[in-house]
């Protein structure tokens, strides 16, 4: 194992101050996900990537996870996330096919989580079979 990630993630609105601009949070959260998937497909190690899109969009973040060290489990379970929901209205039109969105009551909030269908890692192979 080169490089790995246990639950590494960052988040857009560190300071909770974007609260009027929730739809512009969520979105560019959306879209830097996208970005790290990208990316992740010069890496020879799998990796899972998702986002969170959260009620306070202080809370929204970008994740990557691999097989680690520590002990966190890999693939990450997402227990007790309801997948397949509708987008939130602030996600409406964006969200790609290709992506699933899930929701879960995380203690004072709702957490939409966007992962990749099939929740298949993303490796050097998968970039490789695109071309």
């Amino acid at each position: 194992m080169k490089s790995w990630f246990d639950l590494w993630h960052t988040h857009l609105d560190w300071k909770s101050k974007a609260g009027r601009a929730r739809t512009q949070v969520s979105q560019l959260t959306y879209k830097i996900r996208l970005r790290a998937e990208e990316l992740a497909t010069t890496r020879s190690e799998s990796i899972q990537l998702w986002a969170t899109v959260c009620e306070d969009t202080g809370n929204n973040a970008i994740y990557v996870h691999s097989r680690n060290p520590n002990g966190t489990p890999y693939p990450y379970p997402f227990d007790g996330v309801k997948w397949d929901v509708p987008a939130p209205p602030e996600l409406q039109g964006i969200v790609r096919n290709t992506h699933e969105i899930g929701c879960a009551r995380y203690i004072k909030e709702i957490v939409y989580v966007i992962r990749k269908r099939a929740q298949q890692p993303v490796t050097a192979d998968d970039a490789a079979r695109r071309r």
